[in-house]
């Protein structure tokens, strides 16, 4: 058992109607123009129990096993899109979220200490 960390653009099912995913949208522009925008996040899990096989994003039922840490924003222009296939499209993403990553690392551990610590902190009464 090991405490991971890994990075990952939010599931869809857990996105607010409010998180924007294209914001200044001209569909009349050639090519169209506008900003995507991606929600990110920085979540651990216990390598024990969430393993390749058994977890499925947007799934309660694993999704209950993971901390999200910290969440962000990557925002890429509609434009850059256009002319490219669909796997060179995911390319572009995963490789902003793997840079997006290497920028977030090192904050992991104490993000986690900090995050656990105040799950698990008693309540405080105020009178």
């Amino acid at each position: 058992m090991a405490i991971k960390g890994a990075v990952r653009f939010k599931p869809d099912t857990y996105r607010s109607s409010l998180e924007t995913t294209v914001a200044a949208l001209n569909p009349a522009a050639t090519p169209p123009t506008g900003t995507v925008v991606m929600r990110v996040q920085l979540v651990a899990y216990d390598d024990a129990v969430v393993t390749g096989g058994n977890y499925s994003a947007g799934d309660p039922a694993t999704e209950k096993n993971l901390v999200v840490l910290y969440e962000d924003t990557l925002q890429m222009e509609l434009a850059t899109f256009n002319g490219l296939t669909q796997p060179q499209a995911t390319t572009l993403w995963t490789n902003a979220l793997s840079a997006w990553g290497a920028t977030v690392s090192p904050a992991a551990l104490n993000l986690l200490k900090a995050v656990r610590g105040a799950r698990i902190a008693p309540p405080v009464v105020i009178a």
